[in-house]
């Protein structure tokens, strides 16, 4: 658990300190463009020169400029939420996990008559080489103390994308982020609970 912990503050501690390193060369590779820019021209050449690179600055601008709807929060957001389109998919994907944890909850248990083969250690063999190769050496072998240890990665992976929020360009659209990890997760659970209830 320690050692999970331990791996958990480093991952967030790189995470924050290269996003720092990014913030700062980014703030100082544009002061260097517009101190460049704000020069006054020495020459005619020099002040056409400075026109064309600020005219393709504007051009450049307006291409990598996304296009904004009106339900879009927060310019400058490097999210893009809509509540229309998004708030559809969400609710249609948290449904479909309610109705996929329906059909798990009613899955018939398998018949006694059937469940025997897997009790007997000779039976359950037979069973197992009938599988295909890949499968079989993972089939018949279960383990409390890894199954009880596979669950801290497990809950932790959760938490985890909630140290993004201790970068400032997410924090100031912690209400888009949470939205986008909510219909994620949303997603996620639709397709394993229908999975898991109709297979």
């Amino acid at each position: 658990m320690k050692k999970t912990i331990l791996l958990f503050a480093i991952l967030a501690c790189t995470s924050i300190y290269a996003q720092q390193t990014f913030s700062t060369a980014s703030a100082a590779e544009h002061s260097k463009k517009t101190d460049s820019l704000n020069q006054a021209p020495k020459s005619s050449e020099d002040e056409a020169a400075v026109n064309h690179q600020l005219n393709y600055s504007n051009v450049s601008a307006k291409n990598v400029q996304p296009k904004v709807s009106s339900l879009k929060q927060n310019d400058g957001s490097p999210y893009e939420w809509e509540w229309v389109r998004d708030g559809i998919w969400t609710g249609a994907a948290l449904g479909a996990s309610a109705y996929g944890l329906v059909l798990i909850k009613n899955k018939e248990d398998m018949p006694l008559s059937e469940r025997a083969k897997f009790l007997d250690e000779a039976s359950l063999q037979k069973e197992i080489d009938k599988i295909n190769f890949l499968d079989q050496w993972a089939a018949g072998k279960h383990n409390e103390d890894a199954n009880a240890m596979s669950d801290i990665p497990f809950a932790l992976s959760f938490v985890a994308p909630f140290a993004l929020l201790f970068d400032d360009e997410i924090n100031n659209h912690t209400a888009q982020y949470i939205g986008l990890y909510i219909e994620s997760l949303a997603t996620t659970s639709a397709i394993y609970t229908v999975t898991a209830g109709l297979v």
